[in-house]
């Protein structure tokens, strides 16, 4: 009784015993975002200009590994404002390794009609910003206004690099980013620099698994629980008997 019981739990399809809402989650898993990917806000410059200290949490960078030594750095303007129509028109990167990132593409993968230069030209406010030391990098906007980074829209810069080393470079201070933003609140500009701290990353406990832990687990458990419910029935069966 208990061999048949065997090979019948050895021969049970997989997706049937684990079920349509384990495999949706492994699935979700594996699309709930890339693990080597950091977000990054924007912070006003001490002293520096006051006219759009208000709308510092307007621009974000979000630094992705790309895979073979690549990383893309997104900027974004996500301003809601209804009242102007601000415009990142200047990114620049600062930094004294000058070996952390190489081969700069302008305009990697952008959203919407943003069309930048490679331009490493001084960045506005960038004198108050500690351990600044000279563009290094850097772009900026290419022709005319509408061509700059605007609501809704994304300059994607592409370098070669290695992930961990820059993001440790951001967190140390060794590596700093600046924008310069224009068409703010009566056509005033600012410009803002990196907040050298990631966007929250949940809490302990709820980070999101691994996909193959959670595949791992949850076929762990539908594989216990079927076989229960086997053993049950057996064990009712020979007491009928």
């Amino acid at each position: 009784m208990f061999n048949g019981l065997k090979i019948k739990t050895n021969s049970i399809n997989l997706f049937s015993l684990v079920g349509g809402a384990t495999i949706a989650a492994a699935t979700l898993a594996l699309t709930a975002g890339n693990a080597s990917a950091a977000t990054f806000g924007f912070s006003n410059i001490f002293p520096g200009d006051l006219v759009g200290d208000a709308f510092n949490n307007d621009y974000k960078l979000d630094v992705t590994d790309e895979g073979s030594g690549m990383i893309r750095f997104a900027f974004s303007n996500i301003s809601t404002a209804t009242n102007f129509q601000s415009a990142i028109k200047q990114v620049a990167f600062s930094s004294i390794n000058t070996s952390l990132l190489s081969g700069q593409t302008t305009n990697y993968q952008n959203s919407g009609t943003v069309g930048f230069q490679n331009s490493t030209q001084n960045l506005s406010q960038s004198n108050n910003i500690s351990g600044w030391s000279g563009e290094t990098w850097g772009a900026k906007t290419n022709g005319a206004n509408s061509n700059a980074v605007q609501s809704g829209e994304i300059l994607g810069i592409k370098f070669g690099g290695d992930f961990n080393a820059v993001i440790a470079a951001i967190g140390n201070g060794d590596l700093k980013i600046g924008i310069h933003v224009g068409s703010l609140l009566n056509g005033a500009s600012d410009s803002y620099v990196l907040s050298p701290t990631p966007a929250p990353a949940p809490a302990p406990g709820q980070a999101v698994p691994e996909p193959l832990t959670i595949l791992g687990a949850a076929t762990a458990a539908g594989f216990g629980a079927s076989f229960k419910r086997r053993l049950a029935k057996v064990k009712g069966n020979q007491k009928a008997d």
